[in-house]
């Protein structure tokens, strides 16, 4: 089991390998699969993407960026790691 985060805090007491790296940009989600890939001693047969982050506010006072960090989050890292896998 390898697990990856942005913050290793989080995952501290986690059972198997813990990987640091930012799957939000298609490097970070390479050197993902990578580390996993070194820590496993072969490439992940399996990928779950449980990321997800949410924004509770009305929709007139998202601003851009807020909603673009969703977004990021929640899909581009699924987009980057699933072509990384």
């Amino acid at each position: 089991l390898v697990l990856v985060t942005r913050d290793a805090g989080k995952l501290a007491d986690a059972p198997g390998t813990v990987v640091i790296a930012d799957t939000t940009t298609p490097e970070g989600a390479a050197a993902a699969v990578a580390q996993a890939t070194e820590a496993l001693g072969a490439p992940p047969q399996r990928l779950v993407h449980a990321v997800g982050s949410t924004l509770i506010a009305p929709l007139a006072r998202t601003r851009p960026e807020q909603y673009r960090s969703v977004m990021t989050v929640n899909l581009d890292s699924a987009f980057f790691t699933a072509q990384a896998w």
